[in-house]
C-alpha cells in the first residue's frame, strides 16, 4: 500500500509579530523537522506533500534556502523496477 503524509502551514521563518489565528513557535524548526523525519520512518511513509505556506515570506535566499537542508534530512524509501 502506498502511503503518503499530507502537512502544511509550517510557515518557516515567522516571527511573533503580526496577526495571526494560532500560535506561532518561532524557532522550532529543527525540532519540527526532525519529529517529521521520525514519524515518516516510524509510520512506513513512501512520499511527503507539502500543501503550501512552507515559509512565512517566501524569499528564496532566506526561508527556502533555509528549507532544503532539513526537509532533504527525511529519508523516504521508494522501491526500483
Amino acid at each position: 500500500m502506498l502511503r503518503f503524509l499530507y502537512i502544511t502551514d509550517t510557515h518557516i521563518g515567522c516571527s511573533n509579530d503580526g496577526y495571526h489565528l494560532q500560535p506561532r513557535y518561532v524557532g522550532y524548526e529543527e525540532r519540527l523537522f526532525a519529529g517529521l523525519a521520525q514519524w515518516v520512518a516510524e509510520h512506513d511513509i513512501h512520499f511527503v506533500v507539502h500543501g503550501g505556506d512552507l515559509t512565512d515570506h517566501g524569499t528564496p535566499e532566506a526561508e527556502t534556502a533555509w528549507c532544503i537542508g532539513p526537509l532533504a534530512t527525511i529519508e523516504i524509501r521508494y522501491a526500483e523496477d
